[in-house]
């Protein structure tokens, strides 16, 4: 397909196909024979959407992307890089993940991920927000952050750019080290009625100059349930002028955070 303006829609049209998208790049050059500067849209009917590893396969556009996986038991799997300026949107009737080699990111807008079954991120994958006003958003059955390195975090925004993630059903959000990286946004993370896990006690999990709202059953735990991983770690800017919102939802748990940094001049602890 070629196109110097408009869009691109893909659609997978036979019920229980899977689709597999290579190269295709809407940012005025050519890409395999694909150029312009519209909105990319790829969907499939009732099947897995996969987006290709091999080196240099992208999906991007000056516009807006969405890739969406329709069907209970349909998947998305990033494994290249999905770009876009505008609205990142992304949905799978199932789960939802970003490969070692995957990153979903806006330069310049917000990063919307919804699924019906979980969402994870591999070590080295990543999910990247488009900075001032934009938000990055995790709506799933349970969501699992991977590992990053200081500066290349798995999840990042900048800016006043927002992140929010909420595991949906009681199901928990898990953490690596150097999960998360936001600027001066508000951070929620929203695991109401189950846990904020971490996975090791090496490493900083969150780093953010901003608000941090947290809401779970119990909180810096391991994936039993104990307190044996070192604690939520949270670092910042260490401007002591920001709040930490902490609602622990259940009277019997472990709720243990770390604050590294001079971070917060107000921190509100709430257990239901």
């Amino acid at each position: 397909a070629q196109t110097t303006s408009g869009t691109i829609s893909i659609e997978e049209s036979v019920a229980g196909g899977a689709l597999t998208v290579g190269r295709v790049t809407l940012d005025g050059t050519a890409h395999n024979d694909v150029q312009g500067t519209g909105a990319v849209s790829i969907v499939t009917l009732d099947g897995n959407l996969t987006t290709q590893a091999t080196d240099g396969d992208v999906i991007s556009s000056t516009d807006a992307v969405t890739l969406t996986a329709t069907g209970g038991s349909s998947n998305l799997t990033i494994n290249s890089l999905v770009q876009g300026a505008g609205l990142v949107d992304l949905n799978a009737g199932s789960a939802f993940s970003v490969s070692a080699t995957g990153t979903a990111q806006s330069t310049g807008g917000s990063v919307d991920i919804v699924a019906t079954g979980s969402a994870s991120v591999a070590a080295s994958g990543r999910i990247i927000g488009g900075g001032d006003g934009t938000s990055v958003t995790v709506d799933a059955a349970g969501i699992s952050l991977g590992a990053g390195t200081v500066g290349t975090e798995t999840l990042v925004n900048t800016g006043t750019g927002t992140a929010t993630l909420t595991a949906t059903g009681a199901t928990d959000i898990t953490l690596a080290a150097n999960a998360v990286s936001l600027a001066d946004g508000l951070l929620t993370l929203n695991a109401d009625g189950n846990d904020i896990i971490v996975t090791t006690d090496a490493g900083t999990e969150i780093d953010a100059d901003g608000n941090v709202t947290i809401i779970a059953s119990e909180i810096g735990v391991d994936a039993t349930g104990g307190a044996t991983t070192g604690g939520l770690d949270i670092s910042g800017d260490g401007g002591a002028d920001r709040t930490l919102d902490v609602t622990a939802t259940a009277t019997a748990g472990d709720t243990d955070i770390d604050v590294t940094t001079d971070q917060f001049s107000t921190v509100n602890l709430t257990v239901n």
